[in-house]
């Protein structure tokens, strides 16, 4: 309740899918990989121009400009990836902040209401009773809804005695 912002990051870093990337890293790498595309059309420009002129042979000009185009077809694969891994980043970032919001409604409330299991979790488990050193005990796991790619990934789990 009082740092939304930590507890987004940790549920980002916990989940496999987003680990150890970040905003500005997404944003870093698209940038930079936008600026050399441009540079490419730059240095094929010159390179044109060089051939043009007669400096260098249209051999070594074939050869220089398929490497530069062969680059600059990977970095605009490479930046529609990134745009479409940023997009998701951000999405999977909103569903937290509502999800968060949703939580906050429910902080102090006195009891479970229906309505409010309905909002905030997606199933319930509950084991067969076992003995745990001479005690009997259960385990429940509560699936809360919120989607990183599907609705069940925040879950919990609890032994209870009996």
């Amino acid at each position: 309740a009082e740092d939304e912002s930590k507890l987004i990051d940790e549920i980002l870093k916990a989940n496999d899918n987003f680990k150890s990337k970040s905003l500005q890293r997404y944003e870093k790498n698209i940038r930079e990989s936008k600026n050399r595309i441009k540079e490419i059309d730059g240095l094929l420009q010159n390179l044109y121009e060089d051939k043009i002129s007669g400096e260098i042979s249209s051999d070594l000009f074939k050869r220089m400009s398929q490497k530069y185009r062969d680059e600059q077809d990977l970095l605009l694969a490479d930046v529609d990836r990134l745009e479409l891994e940023l997009h998701e980043y951000n999405r999977v970032e909103q569903d937290l902040t509502d999800w968060i919001t949703r939580i906050k409604r429910y902080l102090t409330i006195d009891s479970l209401t229906r309505a409010v299991v309905v909002e905030m979790i997606d199933r319930i488990e509950v084991s067969e009773i076992y003995d745990l050193n001479g005690e009997k005990s259960l385990d429940i796991n509560i699936s809360y809804k919120f989607s990183l790619k599907n609705p069940n990934h925040f879950s919990t789990k609890t032994n209870r005695a009996v």
